[in-house]
């Protein structure tokens, strides 16, 4: 696909712009249309009419850029004076006007169609203009890098970035002729949706690489590493058939589990909560330091493998390499002379223990599995040196599973990074997509 840029330029007058297409315009959005806040939460009042509402989440991560009648809405009561000056119309722009980083603040969407009782809500800004503008170019007026660079160089906040409505009015744009706005959209959703596609396919293959690396692990862990070894009955209905020569032991009689707690605040003791462990890989995100955490922690120390107690996060196991500290809500087990800490590790990851465990738990708010219940669980158990064989290939082909994903996550960072460069050069005037 050769572009090429348009034959003639002009000066757009500010500095930082620099050339557009002749007969292109650097304008502000105030010059075209108007903002407005409604002021409508989430609340429904009996003796106020039911209506459906927009709210910051049907813009923020909404991939397709537009709002119309297939998108589920919250159902809110509003005022009805409120439902005449806050409705939404086919054709309006919804921006957020808040965001927890300037990154992501002011994304839009467009209204597509005309939407029966349904407003805003405080959590969005509605921008309607009164000039005639393509519908699906509005889609890129704003969700374009020239825009949004100037959103989060003027957004202010400390736990949340906010822009005013006065931010809004000083906001430049570039906006060309009518029929331009017809080609520019029509090249971009052709090639968006293209893009989008590729990076779609590559999620899927990616849970499926995911599921693949689950199943690998399960297998090896319940079943070994040879096709042709002679099973056995295990004699308890969640484990099944066994490999002979294992044996069926409770876990607590091949770790200790070490409940010593760290209330020394020390700089240098590097601390694991749950936010640092990455789910169903046990890859070690980040940590933190004690000094940092209130309240008391477990110590542990190399080789010992950490399992989380609660039911959403039961899937974040790790086996360390270093000394430190970790949150109450993790069992730190420390492994005895018969058993391999890295097999302990995969063996607890394994889905079949996980799904034991998740049926095991109890509480409401946030259920979980007591120390009790863990180490009274039954495991088959292959001999040491099988340990050491199933752990070193399991090693072996997650990191080449690990590799690949990570090769095809690089390949989506690069797809979303071409997306938003081909908008912005686009929708500013750098390259000509007319006769494309």
């Amino acid at each position: 696909m050769q572009i090429k840029p348009y034959q003639k330029y002009i000066e757009s007058g500010i500095e930082w712009i620099g050339k557009i297409p002749e007969e292109w315009e650097v304008r502000r959005f105030p010059s075209f249309g108007f903002f407005s806040s409604s002021g409508i939460n989430k609340k429904t009042e009996p003796d106020e009419p039911l209506v459906k509402m927009v709210n910051y989440t049907d813009i923020y991560g909404n991939d397709s850029l537009v709002i119309d009648s297939k998108r589920e809405l919250m159902t809110v009561s509003c005022p009805k004076g409120k439902i005449f000056f806050c409705d939404l119309k086919k054709g309006d722009i919804v921006f957020t006007p808040s965001s927890e980083t300037e990154v992501d603040i002011g994304l839009s969407a467009v209204i597509l169609e005309n939407l029966k009782s349904t407003v805003f809500s405080y959590h969005v800004i509605r921008f309607r203009t009164n000039i005639k503008m393509n519908l699906h170019y509005k889609k890129y007026i704003g969700n374009n890098h020239f825009v949004l660079s100037q959103f989060s160089s003027i957004c202010k906040g400390t736990t949340r970035q906010i822009l005013t409505h006065n931010d809004f009015k000083s906001i430049l744009t570039i906006l060309p002729p009518f029929q331009d706005q017809i080609v520019i959209a029509n090249f971009l959703d052709k090639k968006i949706a293209e893009i989008d596609d590729l990076i779609e396919k590559d999620k899927k293959l990616i849970e499926l690489l995911k599921e693949k690396r689950t199943a690998l692990i399960n297998h090896a862990v319940t079943k070994g590493l040879d096709l042709n070894l002679k099973m056995k009955e295990s004699g308890i209905e969640w484990i099944g058939e066994i490999p002979e020569g294992w044996k069926i032991e409770k876990l607590k009689f091949n770790i200790y589990e070490k409940k010593v707690k760290d209330t020394n605040k020390n700089l240098n003791t590097k601390f694991i909560g749950l936010e640092n462990i990455e789910s169903e890989t046990g890859n070690l995100i980040s940590f933190s330091t004690l000094e940092e955490i209130d309240g008391g922690s477990i110590k542990f120390r190399e080789n010992n493998v950490l399992f989380c107690k609660l039911r959403p996060y039961l899937a974040k196991v790790i086996k360390v390499d270093f000394r430190g500290s970790c949150t109450g809500e993790l069992a730190v087990y420390e492994v005895r002379g018969k058993v391999n800490s890295q097999f302990l590790f995969y063996r607890l990851l394994s889905k079949s223990f996980i799904d034991l465990i998740n049926s095991a738990t109890y509480g409401v708010k946030m259920p979980r599995v007591n120390s009790t219940q863990l180490n009274d669980i039954k495991i088959a158990w292959p001999s040491l040196s099988e340990q050491t064989a199933i752990a070193k290939y399991l090693d072996k082909e997650t990191a080449k599973i690990d590799k690949t994903i990570q090769k095809i996550e690089q390949k989506i960072i690069l797809l979303e990074e071409y997306k938003k460069s081909l908008i912005h050069h686009v929708v500013t005037g750098k390259i000509d997509v007319r006769e494309v």
